[in-house]
């Protein structure tokens, strides 16, 4: 498709990347999908490992990730094109695995920690996703410092204090 350099044209390489980001997306999705889900290849869980990392990576560490990949590799030739865009596009856009959905339905309340104040996982979660927010319970940290265990221990037992909930006694009996 030959874009021209005319202000009518300016919405022409985000039309192309995303047409291609989205079709190519679907069909890396769909392979990796299947493979985790339906085969017996040996190395599905890793893939499926693999498949969390655009969810588990801040967007910036890795838009640099991808940069630095790209400019130190032989597709430095790639730099500054659509192509890497696309390429970004389609990591970005790797979608949630079966595991989420099922561990999020077996509770009834699920909490979501995030280092950020705006709860992007939680919202990508809704929104994306479709689960329901009132099962979600956000524990966010943003001020700058790296998040710590004992933080979100604390966080989670002001929450449980706060529910009045309390842990359920076994029967010494069984």
């Amino acid at each position: 498709m030959q874009c021209e350099r005319s202000p009518r044209w300016t919405a022409c390489p985000r039309v192309v990347m995303s047409v291609v980001a989205t079709t190519l997306g679907m069909l890396l999705y769909s392979i990796v999908s299947y493979v985790v889900t339906r085969s017996r290849y040996k190395g599905r869980r890793l893939l499926d490992l693999a498949a969390w990392v655009p969810w588990a990576v801040p967007s910036l560490i890795l838009g640099l990730g991808i940069l630095w990949t790209v400019l130190l590799s032989p597709l430095a030739v790639l730099y500054g094109t659509l192509t890497v865009m696309i390429l970004a596009h389609i990591v970005r856009g790797f979608p949630f695995g079966d595991e989420l959905f099922d561990f999020v339905a077996s509770h009834s309340k699920v909490f979501v920690v995030e280092q950020n104040r705006d709860a992007q996982l939680k919202t990508l979660l809704v929104n994306d996703a479709g689960i329901n927010p009132a099962s979600l319970i956000s524990i966010l940290h943003y001020d700058g410092t790296p998040i710590t265990a004992r933080f979100i221990q604390k966080e989670i037992a002001e929450i449980v204090a706060a529910l009045n909930v309390r842990p359920i006694k076994k029967d010494k009996a069984a």
